[in-house]
């Protein structure tokens, strides 16, 4: 009776183990502060191609090319003020052999 009694406890804290535990929602309040949206942009933007971002984000106010002695050209575009979280949107953007990618985001 142990032995069946001790295989039972395992074989349910085992499938317990593996039960999805949902992840917590993005509260809408996230995007509004600055540290929320930079992570939030970070995550949406970093590694998709340029052509996505001038498709979604249109022209930026102000380029920038960026010297990197030995790293592929870059380029900082800085698009306006986000209302909600006061971030001026920044992205800095890499020209590859192949292609043209956002490389990162900054909340300014």
């Amino acid at each position: 009776m142990t032995k069946w009694l001790t295989t039972s406890l395992l074989i349910v804290l085992g499938l317990q183990g593996c039960a999805s535990v949902p992840e917590p929602e993005a509260t809408a309040e996230e995007p509004k502060t600055a540290s929320g949206r930079e992570s939030r942009m970070q995550e949406l933007w970093a590694g998709r191609d340029y052509s996505e971002l001038i498709a979604e984000m249109g022209k930026p106010v102000f380029e920038l090319d960026i010297p990197r002695y030995g790293w592929p050209n870059s380029r900082a575009l800085l698009y306006g003020l986000d209302q909600e979280s006061g971030c001026i949107d920044a992205f800095l953007i890499v020209k590859g052999d192949e292609r043209t990618w956002v490389e990162s985001y900054f909340c300014r």
